[in-house]
């Protein structure tokens, strides 16, 4: 079982991760408008839910474990009465959730944490219908700073867990062959895939770029941008997924 008050308190204490949540929303908008959005279920928040930076919804519901992220989703302005949150685990609400239909589930750095990845998309296969599309994303990988890492003989794979995902709680590391071959052999469809925000180093280390001005937030957009030029090799994949027909 995840001990969500320290990984809440660790959270916290992350370099770059506000940064690195700017990309991963953007890429979730710029796929979510791809398909029907009007309920919208979103799995784990963190310190900025969906709702925050979206708004082309009819209903979004919000489960989220941590009590500092409740409260905080809980007390923003940005709160209407189309968002709905839910504190606790996806397992332990379920039977609160299974009479909606949603049309699009968002799961944002949250299957390479749990214990047991398959556990997770059995819950989530039983809050689809057909047209349900789920939103995943999870650390690359094959992202570029773990790649160096592997040439300087740092790492002996880049799926070895680092010190970071340790303390973090994180369980699994995927890359864009792992995560469809999973969630295939769970008896989901792929409907697009793709990996985003290609990053040279590790959070702390871009952290320490960012505080010295070594590189600014337009070189983030920049880098954000070499997607069409990386596009295997980005810091974190996302993969849209549907039941198979």
């Amino acid at each position: 079982m995840r001990d969500i008050a320290r990984y809440t308190d660790n959270y916290m204490e992350i370099p770059f991760e506000e940064y690195q949540i700017r990309y991963r929303r953007k890429k979730v908008i710029e796929i979510v408008e791809k398909y029907p959005h009007d309920r919208i279920l979103e799995v784990g928040c963190g310190l900025r839910p969906l709702f925050f930076d979206f708004d082309d919804y009819r209903e979004m519901t919000v489960v989220e474990p941590s009590d500092l992220f409740v409260n905080n989703a809980l007390k923003s302005d940005r709160l209407s009465p189309k968002v709905m949150v839910k504190k606790g685990f996806l397992e332990a609400i379920l039977g609160e959730l299974e009479n909606n239909e949603y049309d699009y589930i968002v799961v944002t750095s949250l299957l390479h944490e749990v214990e047991d990845p398959t556990k997770l998309l059995k819950t989530l296969k039983s809050l689809c219908s057909n047209s349900t599309v789920i939103h995943i994303v999870v650390p690359n990988a094959f992202s570029i700073h773990r790649l160096i890492a592997y040439k300087m003989g740092m790492i002996d794979d880049v799926h070895n867990q680092s010190m970071m995902q340790k303390l973090m709680q994180q369980n699994s590391t995927f890359d864009l062959c792992s995560l469809p071959e999973l969630v295939n052999a769970m008896e989901f469809e792929v409907l697009e895939k793709g990996s985003f925000f290609p990053k040279f180093f590790t959070h702390k280390q871009m952290q320490k770029m960012m505080d010295q001005g070594i590189i600014s937030e337009e070189v983030l957009d920049g880098m954000y941008a070499l997607e069409e030029y990386l596009p295997e090799y980005g810091s974190e994949i996302y993969i849209n997924i549907m039941l198979k027909r």
